[in-house]
């Protein structure tokens, strides 16, 4: 409904608030080491419930390298129109990448292991799977 795709796009630009502070266990605080004081004062970690702190702010605090090596690449490396720059896949000409050793080029060994995936892919195709929706 109209009123259910308000609701969601407030929630996407943070009318309902956001998931600050970061419960932190009280008697576990130590491991923040010098920030400690610094993250309580900004309000980014609370002390609170050891239960709390493993239910939410763990799974996180261990997510956080792959999101951070994630937005590494994602933003710092070459897009696909800048690898296929020399191909022309965009209707505009874009900025070429500096590193031309991704820039892709047809060659015998890519087609061939092109061929290879395919081949892989089309005899997984056969195999039986559930339909997500069937219950609902």
């Amino acid at each position: 409904s109209a009123s259910d795709a308000i609701e969601l796009l407030s929630g996407m630009v943070g009318s309902h608030g956001t998931g600050l502070p970061l419960t932190v266990a009280a008697v576990g605080g130590h491991y923040l080491g010098p920030l400690q004081g610094w993250l309580l004062n900004q309000g980014v970690v609370s002390l609170g419930l050891a239960e709390t702190y493993k239910v939410i702010t763990a799974s996180l605090l261990q997510n956080s390298k792959l999101v951070l090596l994630l937005g590494v690449l994602a933003f710092g490396f070459p897009n696909v129109y800048q690898l296929l720059n020399d191909w022309s896949p965009a209707l505009t000409k874009v900025k070429p990448t500096r590193w031309r050793f991704v820039t892709w080029r047809p060659t015998p060994i890519f087609a061939v292991a092109t061929g290879v995936l395919l081949a892989v892919a089309v005899l997984y195709c056969e195999r039986a799977t559930r339909f997500l929706y069937f219950q609902f």
